[in-house]
Order: C-alpha cells, then sequence, then structure tokens
C-alpha cells in the first residue's frame, strides 16, 4: 500500500493521499495523532486518513508534511550522532 501512495501522490501531485513510511509512524505517535499500537499493515487508510487531517489541520499538504517529518527527523539523528 505504501509504494502505491508514494506512486499515485507523486504522479498526480495528489494531497488525499498519505506515504506511512516509518518516520510518519513515529512522528504521528510521538504527536498523539496515532495509536501507540499503529501499524500500517493492518491499519493503513485508517492512519492515512488520520495523518491527512493533520496536514489539514495545519494547513499544509500531506507531502509537505511528510517532507518537514523527514527533514526534522534526520537532522536530529545525525545531531545525536553528532554529526
Amino acid at each position: 500500500m505504501k509504494t502505491a501512495s508514494w506512486i499515485v501522490r507523486n504522479h498526480w501531485a495528489s494531497d488525499e493521499i498519505a506515504v506511512l513510511d516509518v518516520h510518519v509512524i513515529r512522528a504521528g505517535i510521538a504527536a498523539g495523532i496515532f495509536p501507540k499500537e499503529a501499524d500500517p499493515r493492518t491499519g493503513y487508510r485508517e492512519l492515512e486518513e488520520l495523518f491527512i487531517l493533520w496536514a489539514n489541520t495545519g494547513d499544509v499538504s500531506a507531502a509537505t508534511l511528510d517532507a518537514v517529518i523527514w527533514s526534522e527527523q534526520a537532522y536530529w539523528s545525525r545531531v545525536q550522532k553528532g554529526l
């Protein structure tokens, strides 16, 4: 499902599609958007809807929220490693 969502989002520039990678799941759990037991293998559609609502609440596209989450997690990972 993740690969199909990625293709649709990037090919058609759709804001109604979320790509639920591990960084998105971790951020969603940390922010209280997703339940602690969130598992995209069994609840992808429900998590996708929550993620899109989260993006809409911030008045940004799902792709933008995804990119910001990825960027922040990459930055903090480098900081923790002392890079």
